[in-house]
């Protein structure tokens, strides 16, 4: 396996981040345009998850060694089969989503994310309104020509919450994996945790969200490989849509030239 030398990222760099949290532009419209890689693959998608669902969060993971869509789900996409754009959204023309096979969890292939700098590309769900959700991907950073893994970044996964007005960011800056949460309108982004873990360029590592905004105490706790790294507050009032996106997906731009490959977006939502 091949090291990848880590930078964590400067107060600068967190700083710009926080600003292009603040300046995120408002989910509606965002599917227009000319679609790109409209021949891509995803599958699965939209299973009504039936029963209670109160222990959703705590259910088993799958190691890869079973297919993540094999059972129901509110929402999965493994890109092996059928279009992209039959289950997802693109919400930009910028740089390319289409899917490749030449690293994936589930055969045969997964998704790859490339943007240039100064552009965003990635694909969205939008899911009816809940209180709880968790969000689980498989995620391998990639280094191509232009683009240096161990020194971009990158947000990897975005779920807006309530209309927009909060919203949870993972962020991969210099292959360390980052919190960021948004809180409701007008306050901001106050929250960035310390790193939570290493990504790689050699293998996929799971990832995976647990949002509860329904509890008397509303935490996020984000967990690696199925390592939790300790529940955190949310500060959310109300509930609405979720929506959830994967790619770059600042403001307009990403920092750096950037690509990324996902598989096995698994989505669970509780009313």
């Amino acid at each position: 396996m091949k090291s990848v030398a880590v930078r964590l990222p400067t107060a600068a760099l967190f700083s710009a981040l926080l600003s292009a949290c603040s300046l995120l532009v408002s989910t509606s419209g965002l599917s227009g345009g000319t679609e790109v890689a409209s021949a891509g693959d995803a599958t699965s998608g939209d299973a009504t998850v039936q029963g209670d669902t109160s222990a959703f969060v705590d259910a088993p993971k799958d190691d890869g060694s079973t297919r993540a869509c094999a059972v129901a789900h509110t929402f999965c996409s493994d890109f092996d089969t059928g279009l992209l754009t039959d289950f997802w959204e693109l919400f930009s023309t910028d740089g390319s989503a289409a899917v490749d096979s030449t690293s994936f969890v589930s055969p045969t292939r997964s998704l790859l994310l490339r943007c240039g700098s100064g552009k965003r590309c990635g694909v969205f769900k939008t899911l009816p309104s809940a209180s709880r959700a968790r969000v689980e991907l498989q995620v391998e950073l990639v280094d191509l020509a232009l683009v240096d893994a161990a020194s971009s970044v990158m947000s990897i996964v975005r779920v807006d919450i309530a209309g927009g007005t909060s919203r949870v960011f993972l962020i991969h800056a210099g292959g360390v994996l980052f919190l960021q949460i948004c809180g409701t309108a007008g306050t901001g982004c106050p929250y960035t945790s310390s790193a939570l873990g290493s990504l790689s360029t050699t293998r996929f590592r799971r990832v995976a969200i647990d949002m509860r905004w329904n509890d008397p105490n509303p935490t996020v706790d984000v967990s690696l490989d199925g390592t939790s790294t300790g529940a955190v507050p949310f500060a959310l009032q109300g509930a609405g849509g979720v929506r959830v996106a994967v790619g770059c997906e600042f403001d307009s731009t990403c920092p750096d030239p950037v690509a990324l490959r996902v598989d096995d977006v698994v989505v669970d939502t509780a009313p």
